[in-house]
């Protein structure tokens, strides 16, 4: 039975299959005469219609009833959904999200120039280290030789 089916299936593919290409056969050849029909044939092929099923069941069941479908589906991420943490509950998402249109505020950093000097001379020694080194990938200063012709 099921050799008969899979071959009803092939033969119902390769059906498709010589369909859809003389369809793409006179679309093609329609182009010249008729551009709108070569057109809509596009866009026809660019409409994606999804669909789900048949599905296999794990006894090797094929399941095409759409309800039965539904109902696998739904078992199925029932298994692998977990469960949210309580201690990473939202008790107040209004606040967490922030839904009251104003950007938010940083207002619990503190931030003095000293911070701002001591990054910047901490980040011009890194530059300066990486200058020295010609294998982090910056190009190698050419040394004057004073006669005016520079590299």
């Amino acid at each position: 039975m099921q050799d008969k089916v899979k071959r009803l299936e092939e033969q119902l593919k390769e059906s498709h299959r010589n369909e859809r290409a003389r369809d793409e056969t006179s679309a093609v050849k329609a182009i010249q005469k008729n551009y709108k029909y070569f057109f809509k044939y596009v866009k026809k092929q660019a409409t994606v219609k999804a669909a789900i099923g048949p599905l296999v069941a794990a006894d090797g069941e094929v399941i095409s009833d759409p309800q039965q479908i539904c109902q696998t589906l739904k078992s199925q991420y029932e298994k692998v959904f977990s469960q949210p943490k309580e201690s990473h509950r939202i008790d107040d998402p209004e606040f967490f999200f922030n839904s009251t249109g104003q950007p938010p505020q940083l207002e619990d950093i503190d931030l003095q120039p000293k911070d701002i000097i001591e990054a910047i001379d901490g980040n011009y020694i890194t530059v300066l280290s990486i200058m020295d080194n010609p294998s982090a990938g910056l190009p190698t200063p050419v040394p004057s030789t004073g006669d005016g012709d520079e590299q």
